[in-house]
């Protein structure tokens, strides 16, 4: 038998899913993995907000977990490891110029008009090196995350 306090209850918090996840659903493209990063993001923000009224022992414990998780998919989203990586060349050289026009990714930066030198191509090559050691290493650790712990995470 149909309850109507169910149907009611059911809506109700369809209507409020829609409402949150509006922008995420207008915005979300197939084709790209930065969407899937921002759908992940709300479901994570949302039951970080919500988990917080949780009703079992010890939901501190996965409370922490799932704001690990959001910490490190706002990260990967954000997408700023190459900069981070490049920091040192910053304070080695100066400021970057990107030159935008240079498809080869070992010279994409120019000083004054000069081509970067020996020493500084192979500084960004370490640094485009970092960059991808370190975005490997957030995403293995988000995966595992979830991998290890989403069943655990309802209330």
């Amino acid at each position: 038998m149909i309850n109507p306090k169910d149907i009611y209850r059911d809506v109700t918090q369809g209507i409020k899913n829609f409402w949150f996840y509006r922008k995420v659903i207008w915005n979300d493209r197939w084709y790209d993995h930065y969407f899937f990063l921002e759908m992940q993001e709300k479901k994570l923000e949302n039951m970080s907000i919500n988990w917080k009224h949780s009703h079992y022992v010890d939901f501190e414990a996965e409370q922490v977990t799932i704001d690990r998780a959001l910490e490190l998919t706002r990260k990967l989203k954000e997408d700023n490891y190459l900069e981070n990586a490049m920091g040192f060349m910053d304070v080695k050289y100066g400021e970057l110029e990107l030159n935008e026009d240079d498809s080869d990714a070992t010279s994409l930066f120019l000083r004054g008009g000069k081509e970067p030198s020996p020493e500084e191509e192979e500084d960004w090559l370490k640094a485009h090196k970092q960059m991808g050691r370190d975005k490997q290493l957030d995403r293995k650790e988000l995966f595992e995350l979830i991998e290890k712990n989403y069943e655990r995470w309802w209330d």
